[in-house]
């Protein structure tokens, strides 16, 4: 089955009231909040604006998407999205963009949304972090060289003898 984490902004408000007037679907966990979608999919919701969707089909991720715009804060335009695949087998494993589980009941299901979730969320802080050197050219060239620090101190004597002002 398909798994699509999305960060779809900076946050989701989860505690909002009119989220229970979504009809979003039967909540099977709490924390992170898992509710059914469609026919036999789950959509996990996690307050830092990713959504991870999984055996959920693409009118029904629609569908889902649009009643839930609301309540993202500061959307991205195009969400960051990773997919993978996940499949019951009699090991527990990940290999690459493939999830292996034994089995689709609820603490499996939180599991593997918290992880792809987190994936998402920090590729995109990962693609921010990299722009940051960039912007930082003429504070870089007054750091000190490395492993050694500048004189611009002054010793002085205190009750111990030692001090640094």
């Amino acid at each position: 089955m398909s798994a699509r984490a999305l960060r779809l902004g900076r946050r989701l408000r989860l505690a909002d009231p009119e989220i229970t007037k979504l009809d979003l679907g039967e909540a099977i966990t709490t924390s992170p909040l898992v509710l059914r979608v469609g026919k036999g999919g789950f959509a996990a919701l996690f307050p830092y604006g990713t959504v991870v969707l999984i055996a959920v089909s693409p009118a029904e991720e629609d569908e889902f998407l649009q009643r839930l715009g609301d309540h993202v804060e500061g959307p991205l335009d195009p969400p960051a999205i990773h997919a993978s695949e996940i499949e019951i087998g009699a090991d527990e494993r990940i290999s690459g963009d493939l999830i292996t589980v034994r089995e689709m009941s609820p603490p499996h299901i939180a599991v593997v949304a918290d992880a792809l979730a987190k994936n998402v969320a920090l590729a995109l802080e990962d693609r921010g972090v990299g722009k940051v050197p960039m912007g930082l050219g003429p504070s870089r060239r007054a750091l000190p060289s490395p492993g050694r620090l500048r004189r611009t101190r002054q010793r002085t004597r205190g009750t111990a003898g030692r001090g640094w002002r």
